[in-house]
């Protein structure tokens, strides 16, 4: 199924945006901007049955990640996935595989404790195991040791809501900014 996509910008670094439930790309309506002026062709999808995409009435987590993938005519440098869009990320990470990831406000931990919420983290634990230093070394022969390092940040926006950059948009790029830095 291809999705309907918003675009910015004309960069050769490919940037990413999945919005979250009930969400739409127009979420993206100043992030996207903002990545095309730091040289970023920001391509935000429109998950099926959500914005201007196909219904999709049975729709599965397959269906959403093989939709993102047919929409997507490039590797990104960045992906950034919104809630629902994080967790859809996380299960394209192994076929997408973005050289960064950024997860904003990820539902880890339904108030059930569904079991999806371990999976998830499972996802997470795997492809960070499978992105060691011999790995990024032979596939990046001149990175560094130090641009060889590995994990995760945790960074957050003080006073910001659900959607992160809604009314903090300075403080959600600067901390995309501080990270390529």
């Amino acid at each position: 199924m291809r999705l309907n996509t918003v675009r910015w910008g004309s960069g050769d670094r490919v940037a990413l945006l999945v919005h979250g439930m009930l969400g739409s790309a127009a979420q993206y309506h100043q992030v996207g901007p903002a990545l095309a002026e730091r040289g970023y062709r920001a391509i935000a999808v429109d998950l099926p049955g959500h914005g201007d995409s196909p219904a999709a009435p049975d729709a599965t987590m397959d269906l959403f990640v093989d939709a993102v993938l047919e929409s997507v005519d490039h590797r990104p440098s960045l992906a950034i996935g919104h809630s629902l869009g994080a967790v859809v990320l996380s299960h394209a990470l192994p076929r997408l595989r973005p050289a960064r990831v950024v997860y904003v406000d990820v539902p880890f931990d339904s108030p059930s404790g569904d079991p999806p919420s371990v999976d998830l983290r499972e996802r997470f634990t795997a492809a960070r195991a499978a992105r060691t230093e011999q790995h990024l070394r032979t596939r990046h022969p001149g990175w560094s040791a130090d641009d060889c390092r590995l994990g995760f940040s945790v960074r957050s926006v003080r006073g910001a809501g659900h959607c992160v950059w809604y009314g903090f948009l300075d403080d959600f790029m600067a901390t995309l900014d501080a990270w390529e830095a």
